[in-house]
């Protein structure tokens, strides 16, 4: 009897171990889905301002790397978003 209670506390821990960590895992999806859509207006409005110059502040390949950054984010993010899924 003792040894079916132990068994159901520890698979009750276990279980609520792997909850945890697939709610950080899909926190951490969610966030850097957030990053990636945040970084793609600062890229746009990097290259639209202008300086006094009247150059802008991101040339076009920095403004390209940029969006490539925010891009590569946000499809990180969903991918580890869609691997945490339980099934």
């Amino acid at each position: 009897m003792a040894s079916a209670l132990s068994l159901a506390r520890e698979k009750f821990i276990t279980g609520c171990y792997l909850v945890e960590k697939h709610f950080m895992v899909y926190k951490l999806a969610r966030l850097l889905q957030l990053a990636g859509l945040v970084v793609l207006p600062i890229a746009i409005s990097g290259n639209i301002a202008e300086r006094a110059e009247g150059k802008p502040f991101l040339s076009e390949p920095e403004f390209l790397a940029l969006a490539a950054v925010g891009v590569l984010l946000f499809v990180a993010g969903w991918l580890l978003q869609q691997g945490s899924r339980p099934k």
